[in-house]
Order: C-alpha cells, then structure tokens, then sequence
C-alpha cells in the first residue's frame, strides 16, 4: 500500500507560512480612527495568525507521520552480505562515544570476537542498533550512572543474538504489551516508529526482536537472527 499526499501537502504548509507573513505585512498599512478600531483590528489579525500557524502546524504534523509510515511500508529489500561483527560493533562504539560525548555513558561491548560472522543488511542492522542504542541511553540516564550494554553470542542453536541492555527504570508491563506497535511511543516527541521498524528489520532478515527487563533493572533488547 502506498501513500502518495506528500506534494500536495507540502505547498499547503509552505502557503500557511507565506500567508502568516504576509498578515504581519499588512497589519500596519491601514490607519485606524479610534482606539476601538485597533482594537478591533489587532484581535482580527491575531485571530487569523492562529488560524493559519494551526493549518501550517496540522499540514507540518501530516506530512512527518506520512514519511514515518514511509518508512514502515516501503523497505527496501535487505542486501545480505557477511560482516564482522566486531568491526561493525567497533564502529558502532566509536560512533556512539562521539553522540554521547558530555552524558556521562558507561558503554560496555562485547561478545563479538574476530570469528563472530553474520549474514545481513549492513545498513538496515545499523538503523535497528542505533536507534535501540539511543533508546537505551535515554532510558539510562534518567539514573544518576547510566550505562549501556551492546553485546553478542549464540544461542542453543548455534543462531547469533545482539543484546542492547541499559540499567534505566525498566519497561512497565502495559507497555511492554505495546512497544513494537506502529507508532505507540511515551516520548513527548518520540514518533513510534524505531521499534517497529526494528521489527520490520528483523522480519526481512527472518529473525526476530524482543524485549524484556533485567534482572538487575533495566530493559534488554533482543535480536536473533
């Protein structure tokens, strides 16, 4: 299914601001005769700045949810090829260091040693552990000593797993009922989409994602390939 609205909501959103531009031009190229009148005036003019910041706010809001779903229903087909997942988690660590600099993040790798292989999306898997690196740094540093875990290993039948972890406050049950769902998010400005496409990943990849608390507090991550 494919949704096609974008163009013609972008010049709505762009009219709206030129509109509200234009209002403030306007407003004081006409004398007025009384006090009254002004009166009058501003509170017509402020009433259709409101009128306009809302549809530019509302065509603004449309068009990010429909890139979101975008996101959501037009993957790509996943381009598989062997990589070394202790030179991507290398990278990864380095990358992450960089992004947190100043937070104050415990950032623990491990698991991924010089044989540890794995077929997949290069791309795609660094989308996935980004976002659940960054989810799990949020989560964290609402404690006074955040720390991150990224790690992996095999599993009893020989599949590899990626473990992200964090020692933040956990995930509530209801949540938890929730989390993979398109566009569920308890950020104030979260779009809900990272863990569903987290999850659409891991379907192309016929794997699978899920999540869990630690023992030890916190949430843990998992995918298994």
């Amino acid at each position: 299914m494919t949704i096609t609205p974008t163009p013609t909501i972008t010049p709505i959103a762009s009219l709206a601001r030129t509109a509200d531009q234009l209002v403030d031009e306007l407003q004081p190229a006409r004398e007025v005769k009384s006090k009254k009148q002004a009166s009058d005036r501003e509170e017509l003019v402020n009433d259709i700045h409101d009128a306009i910041r809302t549809v530019a706010r509302r065509s603004e809001g449309l068009m990010g949810f429909v890139q979101s779903y975008r996101q959501l229903t037009q993957m790509p087909p996943p381009k598989m090829e062997k990589i070394s997942l202790k030179s991507h988690f290398e990278r990864l660590k380095q990358l992450m260091a960089a992004e947190w600099k100043g937070r104050g993040i415990a950032f623990h790798v491990s698991g991924a040693g010089d044989g540890m292989m794995l077929m997949a999306d290069e791309s795609l898997l660094d989308q996935t552990l980004i976002n659940l690196l960054r989810n799990a740094a949020d989560a964290a540093c609402e404690g006074a000593q955040p720390q991150v875990w990224l790690s992996t290993r095999l599993n009893d039948r020989g599949h590899p797993v990626i473990e992200v972890a964090d020692n933040g406050a956990g995930i509530d049950d209801e949540v938890m009922e929730k989390i993979f769902m398109p566009f569920f998010t308890t950020k104030e400005k979260g779009s809900g989409v990272g863990l569903s496409l987290a999850r659409q990943v891991m379907l192309v990849h016929k794997g699978a994602i899920s999540a869990a608390n630690r023992e030890d507090g916190g949430a843990i991550f998992r995918l298994t390939f």
